[in-house]
């Protein structure tokens, strides 16, 4: 048996109507309540599995609460490690690992999971996000070691969709029908990958014992060429633009290098960003 938690966020919510599992978050779940006390934690059943995809996830807030996003990684995490010390540990890495690592010029994308993972300026609150990631992947890999259970760290490269919230493509999307045009960051790179795409690879990918596996699309796109097919898709004119440099802290390029993944689950079919963009704006509009 698997237990989800997390199972109200954006990917929690796809995943959990494609996987037989107990569901944990906050309210309508298996069970309810908060991974912060241990208490709550104890009581959950004894699984085979544990996806671990509970966090506190939102750029703004990274400036705004960094505190808060660092307490809503850490604690749920090492009380689940705690709590199911010999037992598969599937844990939600990011990105974000590898920000300060390209920015410093450490490595180049795409970026295999093998590249160092580092923390560009600790006393920017952009880094809090990051920072708590990386260690808990250092935690899940360290309980390993020394209980000898197994993990899978998936560490996910923008996974967008219809429904998502606190992410670029639906806060642009809500800003230019409110004919703000203001785009930050539109020279810089991400790898956009559709959430039924993302779904799919970690059923394909979970179960892999002791492994740190890229998911995300194999395509690197620029903000403001994301920003156009938005706008383009809305009948609007990106001549309307109003163009900013990103906010410090910032990542400049974002692709993961899939060849692990690609070992895994080989010939994946992903969903084009067009393709998913139109997914987006029909499910507003309808």
């Amino acid at each position: 048996m698997i237990l989800l938690t997390g199972a109200n966020g954006f990917i929690g919510k796809y995943l959990r109507n494609s996987i037989n599992c107990i569901t944990v978050d906050y309210e309508n779940c298996d069970f309810n309540g908060d991974l912060n006390d241990w208490n709550f934690v104890q009581s959950l059943p004894d699984v085979d599995t544990v996806i671990h995809l509970a966090a506190f996830n939102s750029t703004k807030n990274f400036y705004s609460t960094p505190f808060s996003v660092i307490d809503s990684i850490i604690t749920p995490t090492m009380n689940l490690l705690k709590r199911y010390s010999n037992t598969h540990f599937v844990y939600a890495g990011s990105s974000e690992g590898y920000a300060g690592t390209v920015n410093l010029g450490w490595a180049e994308p795409p970026t295999p999971e093998s590249v160092p993972l580092a923390i560009e300026d600790i006393t920017n609150p952009r880094w809090s996000y990051a920072s708590g990631k990386i260690a808990m992947e250092s935690a899940v890999i360290s309980n390993s070691v020394q209980n000898g259970n197994t993990y899978t760290i998936i560490r996910f490269h923008n996974i967008y969709g219809p429904g998502q919230k606190n992410h670029f493509i639906p806060e642009f999307v809500d800003r230019i029908r409110n004919e703000d045009f203001v785009l930050y960051g539109h020279d810089n790179t991400r790898s956009f990958c559709y959430i039924t795409d993302a779904v799919e690879l970690i059923k394909n990918i979970y179960n892999t014992k002791n492994e740190i596996i890229n998911i995300g699309s194999p395509d690197e796109n620029k903000i403001i060429d994301v920003a156009r097919v938005i706008m383009s898709q809305l009948e609007l004119d990106d001549k309307k633009l109003e163009l900013h440099p990103d906010p410090p802290g910032s990542t400049r390029r974002r692709l993961p290098d899939l060849t692990k993944l690609n070992s895994l689950v080989p010939d994946f079919q992903y969903t084009t960003l067009e393709e998913g963009i139109r997914r987006i704006l029909d499910g507003i509009k309808s």
